[in-house]
């Protein structure tokens, strides 16, 4: 697989963290960073979907007379 190198400030408190718990596994931070990563972009893509989801369960259409209507009576 290809890679790229991307760089990131992070807070030194979580990149101890970081650090404490790839020792502790056994693993590569690049390694926790990259399923991190992943897993917080397949939650965002699955947010995104559900509330498209719900907006397309939200519509409602209305016939156009009624709308006409409905604006004449304003």
């Amino acid at each position: 697989m290809e890679t790229r190198v991307l760089a990131s400030h992070i807070p030194l408190s979580l990149a101890d963290r970081l650090d404490e718990t790839a020792a502790q596994l056994g693993i590569s931070r690049d390694t926790i960073v990259s399923e991190a990563v992943a897993a917080w972009l397949d939650n965002e893509e699955e947010r995104r979907v559900t509330a498209l989801r719900t907006m397309a369960g939200a519509i409602v259409v209305v016939e156009r007379h009624r709308v006409r209507d409905w604006a004449d009576s304003l």
